[in-house]
């Protein structure tokens, strides 16, 4: 099992929506460049986590180059 890259916040995934619990949220997004450090983006997500973004998701299909799109994920 690999680590959590976005720790303290969860991996965002589908069934996290479909949950009974899940009562819609809001969403931030950040652009993550090649050359972001792993210590730079546990940063990132602790601060994320500080102002109550629960999940993370990355979405590095968006771009052509080697950019990723970060969404934090903060439930209702």
């Amino acid at each position: 099992m690999t680590a959590n890259p976005y720790a303290p916040l969860l991996p965002w995934n589908d069934s996290s929506a479909e949950s009974t619990d899940w009562k819609g949220g809001e969403s931030s997004n950040l652009l993550i460049f090649p050359n972001t450090t792993q210590e730079q983006l546990t940063s990132l997500c602790k601060h994320a986590s500080f102002c109550g973004y629960k999940y993370a998701e990355a979405d590095n299909q968006m771009f052509t180059d080697d950019r990723c799109l970060l969404t934090f994920i903060k439930p209702n």
